[in-house]
């Protein structure tokens, strides 16, 4: 089964990141990402809206996930 995340924010957040680490390098003073720290808070924000903004196709993944998890322990002959 195949599990489409979202792609362009993931991208999005990487690009990001490498800026940050760029930035960390001119400026050792700053926090690990390169961000003084209200614009890392931001950021935590920004990645748990990119990876939860639809949780009802997570919620469906999910349930696809322990389905066929299910139904190949009960092929091993495991009662699930």
């Amino acid at each position: 089964m195949k599990i489409d995340f979202p792609n362009e924010a993931l991208k999005q957040i990487s690009e990001k990141l490498e800026k940050r680490r760029n930035m960390k390098n001119l400026n050792p003073g700053y926090f690990e990402s390169g961000l003084p720290l209200r614009e890392e808070i931001d950021d935590f924000e920004e990645v748990e809206r990119c990876i939860f903004r639809d949780r009802e196709k997570f919620k469906i993944i999910i349930e696809q996930l322990l389905n066929s998890l299910s139904n190949e322990l009960k092929t091993k002959g495991f009662k699930a």
